[in-house]
């Protein structure tokens, strides 16, 4: 590397660590790998037994999502604060060239990124020779180069294209989103896009997994087309590495070329691209523009990327299954990004200050609120009518099925974007959370009677048949009261104003 793109990375390393959200983050990759690779998911015998490569991977690949989800969105922001900063104009005076501080950024993101990684590759071997005598550091060294370094590499560099060129970090969250929870649906989805996948999931089962090509040991004789299946899954599995590389390199490429075409000619688009809108002066118009400024694409691409899943009531074996798992864990996980920007969209704009400053400042948000909630009940109804007739459920039951744990997310992704003024901190802390919240072990864990109530996902699981108001009444009322909590913390605008 060059001095100069040296002195990028560096200053970019001293910002992320000076920020105690950005370091909570990487922090809870840590623990979301630990507990999904270590002991805690695994059945004692199998721990005690299991070779160490299904298990690196299996560690790897749940922190190599998650540190993808941070990864893209801190990469989507990274030029454009720079920009709105002033920082950008001043390291084009310096001489600096656009390929050494494109390199210096996506440098500085993956080291940032692979910290966890590499604690988890040193910690979990080590616990494991403590605890049961096994343990080898290579499959976990191997897990973080196949799998943690292309999943996080190909987010970094597509997050910082996509953001920079848009010129809009929620486009880049939101574009990436879509893909990450379409690695969530593989089991729904059609074989091919396994190469799509930017979760880790493919490249864990390709490389790490032991996947027989008879069908989970059906011999190939009895169940020809099962072994095929498993073949043809292991074969786009293993392509997914190539996707993942090529996109990085082209997304890193295309940015680039991009920013030493505008270095030092026309430099407008770099600092032009977002421009704060002022709050009009028509109380009733207020919300409506504050919506548009608020996230109206995110609204809108949660609304497209829930309602494209319905065709494949046409194409899944399995209708129930996909149809309870869409409406009640993946539409409230795609909400959770219109939610999380409610806030942070107009301390980006640059309009909150004033917007806080104006009686009866917390009427826009609310509308914003209500007209989030309001497509999340058209999408839940759009999906009922499609999956309904295979679902045991009643038109009620099965709103209250989606809508329980699209609120509980919501709620948590408002809070979390009123007090970090963040949309991508806020939608990936909760994100990770989902990501957690859909492991075996915690299901297990909350399989109870009584704790099932206060589970999010207890039908997708198969913890209970049925849902009734009164099953799901306290998720439903903590989801409200962390709206209330968001809606009373925009009451303390010093606080607001000094973060």
């Amino acid at each position: 590397m060059s001095p100069a793109t040296l002195t990028v990375a560096r200053v970019e390393i001293s910002r992320f660590w000076s920020s105690p959200a950005r370091v909570g983050a990487l922090l809870l990759v840590v623990v979301a790998g630990w507990v999904l690779g270590g002991p805690l998911n695994q059945a004692p015998e199998v721990y005690r037994t299991s070779s160490d490569w299904p298990l690196a991977g299996q560690a790897l690949q749940v922190a190599a999502a998650i540190a993808a989800l941070l990864g893209c969105g801190w990469a989507a922001g990274a030029v454009l604060d720079d920009a709105d900063g002033g920082i950008l104009e001043m390291v084009i005076a310096s001489g600096t060239s656009a390929r050494a501080y494109v390199l210096g950024k996506i440098a500085a993101l993956m080291a940032v990124l692979s910290t966890p990684a590499i604690v988890l590759a040193f910690l979990l071997p080590i616990q494991r020779r403590a605890e049961v005598g096994l343990g080898s550091l290579w499959p976990y060294l191997a897990a973080f180069l196949v799998v943690y370094i292309p999943t996080s590499g190909f987010a970094v560099c597509f997050g910082a294209a996509a953001g920079t060129l848009a010129r809009s970090r929620s486009l880049a969250i939101v574009t990436f989103a879509v893909l990450w929870v379409t690695g969530f649906m593989g089991f729904a989805m059609p074989v091919v896009t396994q190469v799509l996948d930017v979760t880790g999931a493919s490249l864990n089962t390709a490389f790490f997994q032991s996947v027989s090509a008879t069908a989970g040991g059906v011999d190939a004789a009895v169940v020809p087309a099962a072994a095929s299946y498993m073949r043809e899954l292991l074969l786009y599995a293993r392509l997914s590495l190539g996707f993942l590389v090529l996109g990085a390199l082209l997304s890193a490429g295309v940015l680039g070329v991009w920013l030493t075409r505008r270095w030092q000619g026309d430099a407008l688009p770099l600092f032009g691209g977002r421009v704060a809108a002022g709050v009009p002066r028509e109380p009733g118009r207020q919300w409506l523009l504050g919506l548009r400024v608020g996230g109206f694409g995110r609204i809108a691409a949660a609304m497209a990327a829930a309602l494209a899943t319905c065709v494949l009531s046409a194409t899944t074996d399995d209708p129930r299954r996909v149809g309870i798992f869409l409406i009640e864990s993946m539409t409230p996980l795609l909400f959770v990004f219109a939610y999380a920007s409610v806030f942070p969209s107009d301390a980006t704009a640059g309009v909150s200050e004033t917007t806080l400053s104006t009686p009866g400042f917390r009427r826009p948000y609310l509308m914003r609120l209500a007209a989030t909630t309001l497509a999340l009940l058209l999408t839940l109804l759009v999906q009922v009518g499609v999956w309904g007739k295979h679902m045991p459920f009643s038109v009620p039951s099965a709103l209250i099925l989606g809508l329980t744990p699209a609120l509980l997310f919501g709620g948590a992704a408002w809070v979390l974007g009123v007090m970090s003024r963040n949309a991508a901190t806020a939608s990936t802390t909760m994100s990770a959370v989902w990501v957690v919240a859909q492991t075996p072990f915690v299901a297990t864990f909350m399989s109870s009677s009584w704790l099932s109530r206060l589970y999010p996902f207890p039908t997708s699981h198969g913890l209970i048949a049925n849902v009734t108001m009164l099953d799901r009444l306290p998720l439903l009322l903590v989801g409200l009261i962390l709206f209330g909590i968001g809606l009373a913390n925009l009451g303390r605008p010093e606080h607001l104003l000094a973060t």
